[in-house]
């Protein structure tokens, strides 16, 4: 519930700051209205901040607050695989949604987490196209739900039913050729 109304109260502050334009043609008794609206929604989201969600309002704000919670868990990966290296791609790392090239939108967005490591990406058959971490080792599951788990406090995180957080698995050559030539964010 936290999570919800923290989206639609951003949505509504991210909303007036876009039109403030038009707001300053309004008569001053309604501008002193919208003003006490956006002071409310303020104070909304700090309770709900509190109440343990972290609101973010900018991309620079979802990146720092989903790699506080990464750089944790790559000492969990790595004492599984050594060789192992942890990051995300997409908009979260670029800043730019892929689809259409406009700018992350910090009330939709999710975290497309891949793994690098060769050791890991041998325990799939040759056949597997998406190689999904969380398949083959119940240690990379744990941490995969402990992420989804924080993921799910911060505003604007999109879930989606049937469809939990994965990591996706890259041998060092795809990520290479796969990932590198586009946006992503590696932790080593």
């Amino acid at each position: 519930l936290a999570t919800i109304g923290a989206d639609i109260l951003t949505n509504f502050t991210h909303s007036y700051s876009g039109i403030k334009t038009v707001l300053k043609d309004l008569p001053e008794e309604d501008l002193a209205k919208v003003s006490r609206l956006v002071d409310d929604a303020e104070d909304v989201l700090k309770v709900l901040n509190k109440a343990g969600g972290t609101i973010v309002k900018t991309w620079d704000e979802a990146v720092k607050t989903v790699d506080e919670l990464i750089k944790p868990q790559i000492t969990k990966l790595k004492q599984v695989y050594p060789d192992a290296k942890m990051g995300y791609r997409g908009s979260l790392s670029t800043g730019k949604k892929y689809s259409t090239g406009g700018p992350f939108d910090p009330t939709d967005w999710d975290v497309d987490a891949f793994i690098v490591s060769d050791e890991l990406a041998a325990k799939f058959p040759s056949n597997v196209r998406f190689r999904n971490a969380k398949d083959v080792d119940v240690r990379i599951k744990n941490i995969g739900e402990e992420l989804e788990n924080s993921f799910k406090n911060i505003s604007g995180y999109r879930t989606e039913a049937g469809k939990p957080l994965s990591f996706r698995v890259y041998t060092e050559s795809e990520f290479n050729s796969i990932v590198k030539p586009n946006g992503y964010k590696l932790f080593e």
